[in-house]
């Protein structure tokens, strides 16, 4: 059964996966860099969030993946709405 922490963190992952996504239309290199930084870190924290059963392991791994994917959102989304003011203002 998937916890209310698991719908969390998947949401929190799927948000930031689609606003990398949404930066393909602005920097594709950019947008690849955070591809792959998302998959590497998402893959390790997953992972060890899942299957390492140490005594609080799971919170550190949930809250290293949590902060780790709201830092990649804010800058990702800082540098997607500086792309649409620039290139608004540029066109105006």
């Amino acid at each position: 059964m998937i916890s209310s922490d698991d719908i969390l963190l998947i949401s929190a992952s799927l948000i930031t996966l689609a606003i990398i996504f949404l930066c393909f239309r602005y920097s594709k290199t950019f947008a690849r860099i955070n591809i792959i930084l998302f998959v590497i870190y998402s893959a390790y924290f997953y992972f060890y969030l899942y299957f390492d059963k140490s005594a609080e392991a799971g919170l550190i791994w949930y809250a290293a993946l949590l902060l780790t994917t709201g830092i990649q959102f804010f800058l990702v989304t800082t540098v997607v709405i500086g792309t649409i003011i620039k290139r608004t203002s540029s066109e105006a």
